[in-house]
């Protein structure tokens, strides 16, 4: 079966500087989808190494140059999280590697696709 896009819009992130505020942000797409009646959410990301980064890595942060590999992190029930990851990289283009990610949780997504009210 294939998957299915409920909605998609855009989400920012970036590099926080001292001051909290991201520099630079990058944009990419976060995506409610569903699979076999299983609702999940993928989003675009960028990946590298923040504790093996040197001061370059943050320059270039801030000069708007992407750092790291292209990624999607995948949120979806823990039980099925694998057979959901393979689908979602079946179903990329790129081939980005499917991650994990701690803070990307149901109720961070679910909080950036409001329920519509009748």
């Amino acid at each position: 079966m294939a998957i299915e896009v409920l909605a998609q819009r855009e989400w920012t992130f970036g590099w926080a500087g001292i001051s909290g505020a991201i520099e630079k942000p990058y944009s990419g797409k976060l995506t409610k989808c569903v699979l076999d009646g299983i609702v999940f959410y993928v989003r675009e990301n960028l990946h590298h190494n923040q504790f093996l980064s040197n001061s370059g890595v943050g320059v270039a942060i801030k000069s708007g140059k992407k750092v790291g590999i292209e990624i999607l992190q995948l949120c979806a029930p823990p039980a099925i999280w694998v057979e959901i990851s393979r689908a979602v990289q079946d179903a990329d283009s790129k081939h980005r590697p499917v991650l994990k990610h701690r803070l990307f949780t149901f109720k961070w997504a679910e909080k950036e696709f409001p329920k519509e009210n009748p």
